[in-house]
């Protein structure tokens, strides 16, 4: 399924916003239809964020700046994405880059450069944190910077059983009263796998690893 970017582009000496379609396969008519679909889909779905979050006070006008639990319920809200049958596999990388197109207030200014990484863009960020956490947890970790390095460990992000094993974490934690836990557990991870295929391991012996990893953080 094609996904709808725009760009900003100078057509005959003036700059214009133009749509580009985005697929990995052939961009027929039913294609591009299906397209605009998705498109009005994240439009409406973007918007219900921002006044969900509007009404519970957590942004008030453009450029605020967006704190851990704001990002948490963005990500909460972008979970209409597992649920839609608009988006096919081979383009979903590309839902992350249009979803900046829709976001309001959420994001002003230039769209970054890493809005068109799929692995590392935010929005990805806070879907995986709603999808795979829950709040109590997420709060416990860090802040929103701290979950950001997180993920945007290439060995974390390129290992969906490493955040699967996080998961596992909180039935563990208890009252251990450690507060901003994700910042040295990404460290440490970075510097225990630092260029380790993770994917050669079977899951057990990855668990093991990971397992060492997070008990040397308790101290």
């Amino acid at each position: 399924m094609a996904v709808i970017i725009r760009e900003t582009r100078e057509i005959a000496g003036k700059r214009s916003e133009v749509k580009i379609y985005r697929t990995d396969g052939l961009l027929t008519r039913e294609e591009k239809q299906r397209a605009e679909e998705l498109d009005d889909l994240i439009q409406r779905e973007m918007s219900a964020i921002v006044e969900d979050l509007k009404e519970k006070s957590l942004i008030t006008g453009e450029g605020e700046k967006k704190n851990l639990e704001i990002w948490y319920k963005i990500g909460g809200g972008l979970q209409f994405i597992d649920q839609t049958d608009l988006i096919e596999d081979r383009d979903r990388k590309y839902i992350w880059r249009a979803i900046y197109d829709h976001s309001g207030p959420l994001h002003t200014g230039d769209i970054p450069v890493r809005a068109d990484r799929p692995k590392n863009n935010d929005f990805r960020y806070a879907y995986l944190l709603a999808k795979n956490f829950d709040w109590e947890f997420v709060e416990s970790g860090g802040t929103w910077t701290t979950w950001g390095e997180f993920f945007d460990s290439p060995v974390i992000r390129n290992d969906q059983r490493i955040i699967d094993w996080l998961g596992t974490v909180k039935e563990r934690r208890g009252d251990q009263g450690l507060q901003d836990w994700i910042r040295p557990l990404t460290v440490e991870i970075r510097r225990e796998l630092k260029n380790v295929d993770t994917g050669v391991f079977e899951k057990a012996r990855l668990v093991e690893r990971l397992e060492r990893i997070y008990n040397s953080i308790k101290g």
